[in-house]
C-alpha cells in the first residue's frame, strides 16, 4: 500500500492502528491514513485528541494513533496504567534493579539538579536553568565522575535514533523513546534537556536533609517548571509587577499571581503543557472562569494550545476565534482574546498566552536582559 510520502509498505510490517508516514512539522496530521484491516479506523469519530502517539522508525519513522481500547489491544494494558499487569513480584525485581547507590557524584548532581530547578546557578560555568536556556547536560554536571552518572541519564534505544532525527525539533513531538531511569528527556523552547526528573527522583531529593526541596507543584515537570520561571520574570522585569508562585486562593492553587500596582490588579499565570488528560485541562478553564480574575496562559508548544482551545471548544465554552484548524496564529488569537477579555459582556478572563518559546525571547531574546542578581531576586 502507498504511504502519503509516496513510498510502499508492507502492512506485515506495520502494526495495526492509525498512521502517518509524513507528519507536519507543527503536529501529526490529523487527516489521518487508515491502516488496511484496522476495524473502527475508517469510521472513527472521537476526538482525535484522545488518541495516543505510538512513534516507530520501522519500516519509516511514522506516527500511529491509537484509540484507548486499540491501545489496550496492544498492549495489554490500559495508557495511563502500566503498572496494572504487573505482578508484586516483578514490581519487586524492578525496585531491586533501580536501587541507586549514592555516591558522592550521584548526591553533587542531585544536589546541582534541585539547585538548577530552584533557580540558582550550577556547575562549572554558573548556568541558569532560564538565562541559559536549559543548559546541557555538560554545563550542568561538568566536572563530575560521568561513568557514576550513567545510572541517572536517559537511555535512547538504538533502534530509536531514527524518530530523534525525523522527529526531535517538532513541537508535538513527546521524548517516549527512552528507557526510564531518574532522569528523561524533553525539549524546552527547542533546546534539549537530558535531566527532567522521574517521580522517584523527585521523591529521593525531598527525602533526604543533605538536598534542597525541589520548589513547585508536587507533580510538575521540568518544562512546566521552566514555564513558571520564565513568565515569573516577565511580570516582574518587563511589567514590573510583584510575584508569588504557587499560591492558593480559595479552592484552587495557582501557578503565578501577578499583582500590577498600575492597573491596581491581580492576574493570574497558568502553564499548560501537553499530556493525554482532558479533564485538567477543563480544570484550568474552571480554575480560571471560577476566580474570574486577568490571566496569562503560557504552553509548551502552539499545538498545545491548539489542542486545548479546541477541546475547550468542543465541550461548549466560547473560545474567541475557536475552533482553530491549522497552526495555530498566536498574535491573532491574542488579540482576539484581548479582546473578549475587555468586554464586560463576555465571560472570558484570559488576555494573554505565549507559548515557552517566546516567551523567553520576551524576555532574554534582546538587549537589555534581566541581571544574575535580578534573577536571583525573583521568586519562583
Amino acid at each position: 500500500m502507498p504511504s502519503p510520502s509516496g513510498g510502499t509498505h508492507d502492512l506485515r510490517d506495520v502494526p495495526p492502528g492509525i498512521a502517518d508516514f509524513d507528519p507536519s512539522a507543527n503536529e501529526p496530521d490529523l487527516d489521518i491514513w487508515p491502516i488496511a484491516g484496522d476495524i473502527g479506523a475508517e469510521s472513527f469519530s472521537g476526538d482525535p485528541d484522545d488518541l495516543v502517539p505510538i512513534y516507530n522508525s520501522f519500516p519509516e519513522p511514522h506516527v500511529r494513533f491509537l484509540t484507548h481500547e486499540q491501545f489496550r489491544s496492544e498492549f495489554g494494558y490500559l495508557p495511563n496504567d502500566p503498572a496494572g499487569i504487573v505482578s508484586d513480584d516483578v514490581v519487586e525485581d524492578i525496585h531491586d534493579l533501580n536501587r541507586l547507590t549514592l555516591s558522592e557524584s550521584r548526591i553533587e548532581a542531585f544536589r546541582r539538579l534541585a539547585k538548577l530547578w530552584n533557580g540558582e546557578r550550577v556547575g562549572p560555568s554558573d548556568v541558569h536553568l532560564l538565562a541559559d536556556k536549559a543548559p546541557s547536560w555538560d554545563d550542568v554536571f561538568g566536572g563530575l565522575d560521568q561513568r557514576q552518572l550513567e545510572a541517572l541519564r536517559p537511555t535512547v534505544r538504538r533502534q530509536d535514533d531514527a524518530l530523534i532525527d525525523a522527529f526531535g525539533g517538532y513541537e508535538w513531538f513527546e521524548a517516549e523513546y527512552t528507557v526510564p531511569g531518574w532522569l528523561k528527556s524533553t525539549y524546552i523552547a527547542r533546546s534539549r534537556a537530558d535531566y527532567d526528573i522521574e517521580e522517584r527522583t523527585r521523591t529521593l531529593i525531598n527525602g533526604r536533609e543533605d538536598l534542597p526541596n525541589l520548589r513547585g507543584d508536587p507533580h510538575e515537570g521540568l518544562t512546566h517548571r521552566f514555564g513558571v520561571g520564565v513568565e515569573a520574570v516577565r511580570a516582574e522585569y518587563n511589567e514590573g509587577r510583584d510575584v508569588e508562585t504557587y499560591v492558593s486562593l480559595g479552592d484552587y492553587t495557582v501557578d503565578i499571581l501577578e499583582n500590577d500596582p498600575d492597573r491596581g490588579e491581580k492576574i493570574i499565570g497558568e502553564v499548560l503543557t501537553y499530556h493525554h488528560n482532558n479533564e485538567l485541562y477543563r480544570h484550568t478553564h474552571r480554575k480560571l472562569a471560577g476566580l474570574g480574575r486577568p490571566a496569562v496562559v503560557i504552553f509548551d508548544t502552539r499545538a498545545t494550545a491548539k489542542r486545548v482551545f479546541n477541546h475547550w471548544h468542543d465541550q461548549g465554552i466560547e473560545v474567541p476565534g475557536a475552533p482553530f484548524g491549522s497552526a495555530l496564529n498566536l498574535e491573532w488569537t491574542r488579540s482576539k482574546f484581548a479582546e473578549a477579555a475587555a468586554d464586560s459582556s463576555r465571560p472570558w478572563v484570559i488576555e494573554e498566552i505565549f507559548t515557552v518559546a517566546q516567551l523567553w525571547d520576551v524576555v532574554f531574546g534582546d538587549s537589555p536582559t534581566p541581571t544574575a542578581w535580578f534573577l536571583s531576586s525573583v521568586n519562583w
